[in-house]
């Protein structure tokens, strides 16, 4: 079901990752998300702001 939501969003690949780690494990150390989603730099941040865009997380 998380997966079919988040699809809807039409999230990128790597948001797509991310929301669905974080919808499952809850708040997580920025190191261990850059680890689990495979993502680092610039961009790991433009995946933050898609998110934080699209209201999914805040900081």
């Amino acid at each position: 079901m998380t997966g079919d939501v988040l699809s809807a969003a039409g999230l990128s690949e790597e948001a797509g990752r991310l929301a669905g780690l974080l919808l499952d494990e809850g708040p997580m150390a920025t190191r261990a998300l850059h680890e689990a989603v495979g993502v680092t730099g610039k961009r790991f941040d433009q995946v933050l702001t898609e998110l934080g865009r699209r209201l999914l997380i805040t900081n």
